[in-house]
């Protein structure tokens, strides 16, 4: 969900950025470029100080602070489909501005949109199970991997009374290699359904 919103919001704010140009151009990436050089982590560690971190909470800050790198990747991209030949045409028929966007530039920006999405949920995975991890995110009883590895700390140096090697290193290794791999799979995923979406590279095969 976290990955929705920011994916709203960064496919909206930079397709407006993109294909308007000017002062309006201006203005959002002075505001992105603003809000970027802010650490995010710093932001959501104050958020969660005065709100409750609960998931619903989390979920809503992080798509909400998620959407930047979102909206200058689509910006780019527009800057580039509003002079395509079908844009062109489209407005010397008299189509609006926003018949033009939702009509032929957000088909068009639609692989670039699904490969940061699927970059996103990965990163915010990470986000979230580094919050969790410093106790700022998600709390027990609630279940998250950054949890779990947070409260594994009080383990991290039990021995086995028997034999004196470490009997708790499980509970690190499974977590973190779940994190590892599910962030891997939506790069993959991501990359995967570009190729799959992008009709240039269809044509070059």
């Amino acid at each position: 969900m976290a990955a929705m919103i920011s994916m709203m919001l960064g496919v909206l704010v930079g397709m407006v950025a993109g294909y308007f140009g000017g002062r309006v151009d201006d203005l959002i990436m002075w505001f992105i470029n603003t809000m970027t050089s802010i650490p995010t982590i710093y932001l959501l560690i104050i958020i969660t100080a005065f709100f409750s971190p609960s998931p619903w909470v989390l979920m809503l800050f992080l798509g909400i602070l998620g959407w930047f790198g979102t909206a200058r990747f689509m910006r780019g991209s527009v800057f580039k489909l509003r002079s395509m030949d079908y844009a062109q045409a489209a407005r010397a028929v008299g189509a609006t501005n926003w018949r033009i966007m939702a009509g032929h530039i957000l088909p068009n920006a639609l692989p670039i949109i699904v490969v940061i999405t699927a970059a996103d949920m990965a990163g915010l995975i990470l986000v979230e199970s580094v919050l969790s991890f410093l106790g700022l995110g998600v709390r027990p009883p609630t279940p998250s991997w950054g949890n779990i590895l947070n409260r594994a700390n009080d383990y991290i140096y039990y021995r086995d009374p028997v034999t004196g090697s470490f009997a708790a290193l499980h509970i690190f290794f499974w977590p973190g290699l779940i994190i590892t791999l599910t962030t891997l799979s939506f790069f993959l995923l991501g990359d995967g359904l570009r190729d799959a979406l992008d009709p240039m590279l269809k044509n070059r095969k």
